[in-house]
Order: C-alpha cells, then sequence, then structure tokens
C-alpha cells in the first residue's frame, strides 16, 4: 500500500529458481515489478519484509519527461464542448490518444467527479493525419452532468500506452517483442456550472432537443362505451437520461374521472448512448375506458423545457382532442313490436278507439323499453355479481376450515415499523408539506426492513424505482438547483407499496408446512 501511493505498479512477475555449487543447493525467490511515478520530484521505494528479512529501502530523482519527442510520436489531447453549462445540463467531454507508433496496449484512468454524474459514451479507434503525418486516435467520449453550481473541475488524468519495437527479445522464454512504456497526462480542465434560471418553474429540463409524441392502439375516434383503447405517450430528450424526465397522463388535474377510467402501466425508460451524448426516451402507456357515451375532450399535454443550443425556454405541446364515444351495442340495441299483433276491431268493423290509441303507443313507449331493457340487463349483471361474491366467500370459508386442520405454518417475518400505509400515508403528507428532506428520510426508512431481502435489489431495478430514488436523490441533494416539483408523488408512493407487496409476497420461510401425501 505505501508502494502505491508514489507508483503505480504496471506490471509484476515472480520466478522461482535453485542454484546447486560444491553439493550445496540454494534457492531464490524473484519479484519484478514496473513501476510509473505519478509524480515528479524525490521517491521513495519503501523497504519490503519477507520471511522476517526487509530490503532497502530506495530514494529516486523523478524529472519531467521530454514533451518535445513525446509530443511528435505519442501525445493525448482533452476536449469539452463548452465552457460553460447550467446544472444537470449534459456536457461532453472527450480524450484523444494520437500515436505514430505500433501501440500494443493502453489504459487510460478512469473518470471520476464528486459533485457530477459521469457516463461513458464510446470508445473507438480511428486514423487521421496531423501536419502530414499519419496517426492513429484512440477516443473515448464521456457525458458529464453536474449537480452543484459553481466551477467544475476535471482533473488530470493518466494514460499507460505500451508502445511495441516489433522485435523481439531472443532471451525472453515467451518470445514477447521487446517494448517500451509511456506514461501521459491530461490537461485539466475547468467550467462554469450555472444554477438553473429563475423563472424555471416546473420541471427543469436542459436538453438540445425535445419530442413529445403520442401514438394509439386504434382510431381514437371510434371510442365506445366501456371498450379500452391504449394510448402510448412518448417524451424523448437530447442531453436528459430517461430518470429526469417528468410522468405525464391523459387526466393530470383529474378532471374526466367521470367520464374516463385510466388504467396506467409501469412506464419503460430507456438511454440510448451515442457519440453525441444521451438520448433518454420515456413512455407512459394507459388504458383507457369511457364510462359515458358522448363529447369527451382530452386536454392539451405540455412539456416546457431549457434549449440548451439556442438558450432559451421552449413548449413541446400534445394539441387538445375532442373525441365522440359512441354508446355500447348491448345497451343500444331496440325493442320492436311483433308485425304479426292482431289490430283491435270494433263491432262495426273499424278500429276500437283503444286500437287507435295502442297505434303510437310503439313508438311513444320505445325508449321506455330499451331503458327497461337496460335495467334488466344491468338486474341480471348485478345479480351474477353477487352470485360470484357468494361462492368466493363460501370457497373462502371452506379454505380457512381447511387451514385450520393444517400444521402450524411458519410465520413470516414482519417489520416491527407501523404499517406500511400508514408509513406511505405520512410520506405523502411530508410531501404535501413541502418537507422533502423528511420524505426522503422516511422512504429509505420504509424499505430498510427490505434490504436484506434476497430479492430486493431485483425489485428495485425491475420496478423502476431505482431510478425514481436516484432522481430523488439528486433532485434533494443538488444545492436548491435540481426541481423536487418534478417527483410525481403518485407514481413514488405506488413503486414503494409495490415494492412492500411482492417482497412480502416473497418472504423466506412463507410456504406452509402441509401433511405427507403418503402418511405413515
Amino acid at each position: 500500500e505505501e508502494l502505491k501511493k508514489n507508483f503505480d505498479i504496471l506490471s509484476q512477475h515472480k520466478s522461482n529458481r535453485y542454484n546447486s555449487y560444491n553439493g550445496q543447493v540454494e534457492s531464490l525467490t524473484e519479484w519484478r515489478l514496473s513501476l510509473g511515478p505519478k509524480r515528479e520530484g524525490k521517491l521513495i521505494i519503501p523497504s519490503f519484509e519477507y520471511e522476517g528479512n526487509f530490503s532497502e529501502a530506495i530514494e529516486i530523482e523523478v524529472t519531467a519527461q521530454a514533451k518535445q519527442q513525446a509530443a511528435q510520436d505519442i501525445f493525448v489531447l482533452v476536449e469539452l464542448d463548452k465552457s460553460r453549462a447550467h446544472v444537470q445540463e449534459q456536457i461532453i467531454y472527450t480524450q484523444k490518444l494520437y500515436t505514430a507508433l505500433s501501440l500494443s496496449s493502453f489504459d487510460p484512468e478512469v473518470l471520476e467527479l464528486a459533485n457530477a454524474r459521469v457516463e461513458l459514451l464510446s470508445q473507438y479507434d480511428y486514423q487521421t493525419r496531423l501536419d502530414g503525418r499519419r496517426y492513429a486516435v484512440v477516443e473515448l467520449r464521456y457525458a458529464i452532468f453536474p449537480q452543484r453550481s459553481g466551477q467544475l473541475q476535471i482533473p488530470s488524468l493518466r494514460w499507460v500506452a505500451q508502445v511495441s519495437s516489433g522485435r523481439r527479445n531472443v532471451f525472453d522464454p515467451f518470445g514477447n517483442s521487446n517494448s517500451r512504456l509511456h506514461r501521459l497526462q491530461t490537461e485539466a480542465k475547468s467550467l462554469t456550472v450555472l444554477p438553473k434560471p429563475s423563472d424555471a418553474n416546473g420541471a427543469w429540463l436542459p436538453a438540445s432537443e425535445l419530442q413529445l409524441q403520442q401514438s394509439w392502439s386504434q382510431d381514437p375516434d371510434q371510442f365506445t362505451q366501456g371498450e379500452p383503447i391504449t394510448r402510448t405517450i412518448s417524451i424523448r430528450a437530447k442531453g436528459l437520461t430517461a430518470a429526469q424526465l417528468p410522468a405525464l397522463g391523459t387526466d393530470p388535474k383529474q378532471q374526466l374521472q367521470q367520464q374516463l377510467k385510466i388504467y396506467p402501466e409501469q412506464p419503460k425508460l430507456e438511454d440510448d448512448k451515442t457519440a453525441e451524448g444521451i438520448v433518454g426516451q420515456r413512455q407512459i402507456i394507459e388504458a383507457i375506458i369511457p364510462t359515458k357515451p358522448g363529447t369527451i375532450t382530452l386536454p392539451a399535454l405540455q412539456l416546457r423545457w431549457w434549449n440548451t443550443n439556442s438558450r432559451s425556454w421552449q413548449t413541446s405541446t400534445l394539441a387538445e382532442q375532442t373525441i365522440e364515444v359512441k354508446p355500447n351495442a348491448a345497451a343500444a340495441s331496440q325493442i320492436i313490436a311483433p308485425a304479426s299483433e292482431p289490430a283491435l276491431i270494433s263491432d262495426a268493423g273499424q278500429p276500437s278507439p283503444s286500437a287507435k290509441a295502442a297505434e303510437p303507443s310503439a313508438t311513444v313507449n320505445a325508449p321506455a323499453a330499451q331503458a327497461w331493457f337496460a335495467w334488466g340487463y344491468s338486474l341480471l349483471a348485478t345479480l351474477a355479481l353477487i352470485g360470484l361474491g357468494f361462492l368466493y366467500w363460501r370457497q373462502h370459508q371452506q379454505l380457512q376450515a381447511l387451514q385450520a386442520q393444517l400444521p402450524q405454518r411458519v410465520p413470516a417475518k414482519e417489520p416491527s415499523d407501523p404499517e406500511p400505509k400508514a408509513q406511505l400515508m405520512k410520506i405523502e403528507s411530508e410531501i404535501n408539506d413541502g418537507n422533502w428532506p423528511r420524505a426522503y428520510a422516511l422512504t429509505q426508512h420504509f424499505l430498510r426492513p427490505w434490504q436484506s431481502h434476497p430479492s430486493y435489489q431485483s425489485e428495485l431495478s425491475s420496478s423502476g424505482l431505482a431510478q425514481m430514488l436516484e432522481q430523488f436523490a439528486g433532485a434533494l441533494y443538488s444545492d436548491g438547483a435540481a426541481n423536487l416539483e418534478a417527483i410525481d408523488k403518485r407514481e413514488l408512493l405506488g413503486k414503494l407499496e409495490h415494492i412492500q407487496q411482492s417482497l412480502n409476497a416473497k418472504t423466506p420461510g412463507e410456504q406452509q408446512a402441509l401433511p405427507p401425501l403418503y402418511p405413515v
């Protein structure tokens, strides 16, 4: 560990051999290490201990690399696509290794920043010409998302490149070529991170391009009462991850509850990494069931975002949509009087007054007959549901009686905290009061009893809750620059309840101990 403070261990090799001299056998163990100093000046190679024996410490003088020759044959350049950016805005950081020599391997230092999220976008090789000389280029591109305003410092990074001479060492039993190590340093960079604009209300979405689109499973003009139709709302943004995109819905203000039933599915989040940056996409899928015939107006959906190219606000919109809902065919069926019904004839051979009064009744009472038919249909459906409910209750009672005869089940391990619903109500209350740190702490406390569960991590990822918690934490600790209001309260509470119920169902030891199939 002492050695690693001042040196990179580029390679290490251990060998054993035996010497025989005048009948005496001597064993030798040899370690060979290739070291790369991390800085200039006087450095100490520390003493090593082996079986009670100590080596001597070695002091060496490290001087600056002769840059002229290195700059001609092999060198590294770094680029930033912008010198100023807002909080959570994407910054593209590029490293390029140029070499005119035969490169056998290279090892770049990993980019890590304390106050920013870093994503590796791409790594590829190509050839180019500089000043008439051909170079092979290794290019690495990163996407950086700063989480705090102020100055963002990107440190100098080390590259270790191994260049082959093309000649083989005849003394090497493995026949490896002679090679030379080049240790290179990138230039440190600094950029200014601005807070979000003062007029940023709602979701803070800094992107170079944002598209808001929708699709339907069938023609939305063909809505029918009681029949579902699927609506997919897609948000696609260049320069944002899917976790940064907000949740939208058909009825954001819940004004259509008397006309529609909406059943949202789990949103689909996808990040597409390209050389130009990350393209995040969020798909909101909803099953919509109209409950009444007539005209329904779906409200317009708008998403205000910050254009990082023009440095201005823009709005993407899905226009308001008017839909006609047709009545259900069963409810709209008409009752027609039989044509063979005999007419009432008076003794004089003329239609009786009662018959004349009955003639228009088929037309006048047709709506009433339809209403009676619909009422009868609803009554039958209600009676059927009551019958099914009775059968379910009876089977449940029989199942309880059977379970009472079985051996005692092993109780599942339950958290000692209050009821989950009470905890969720407390989280919702803190969010409504604007106490976001307290809401985040309660969320972590809610999940703590399940963190030791074998399926916890997989459930956290598959449900999308991991990405949402990451968004929550990024917004909370972004020095006021992130937008906490963009967090969907209902979606968060729904995911918490889902993972609690799912893990509770999978709790080890929950299976009942059934009696043997063939008792002795």
